[in-house]
């Protein structure tokens, strides 16, 4: 009894750590901008693109830049000038990587924290 004891404290007693995880040379399908959710502004990639097997807890296609500044850990002007590169490499047809977070999330949307617009 005590063995199963102290495993259950040593087991609640362990952080849990987000995930985050860089996505590599894919294309935005779309952007979006919505004044009164998901942040205010998100992309989806094209279908091929399954981000919860490269961040688990994010929903399927959207990210989003949270250009409305809702979590703590973002600012507006670094918000979206992130997503005016996203909106770049969409008008380009470039690819992109973007770092992206479950540990912040808006509506189940997990964070893109940095994006590079790739060369080809």
């Amino acid at each position: 009894m005590r063995t199963l004891i102290f495993l259950f404290v040593v087991t609640a007693a362990v952080p849990t750590h987000a995930a985050q995880s860089w996505i590599w040379g894919k294309r935005i399908a779309e952007t979006i901008v919505d004044t009164n959710r998901f942040g205010q502004c998100l992309v989806r990639f094209s279908s091929d693109v399954d981000i919860p097997s490269y961040v688990p807890l994010c929903r399927k296609e959207y990210l989003t830049f949270d250009c409305g500044a809702e979590l703590p850990a973002s600012t507006r002007l670094n918000s979206l000038e992130k997503f005016e590169s996203a909106k770049m490499a969409h008008a380009l047809n470039r690819s992109v990587a973007v770092l992206v977070t479950d540990a912040q999330t808006i509506s189940g949307y997990c964070l893109v924290k940095q994006i590079r617009v790739l060369g080809s």
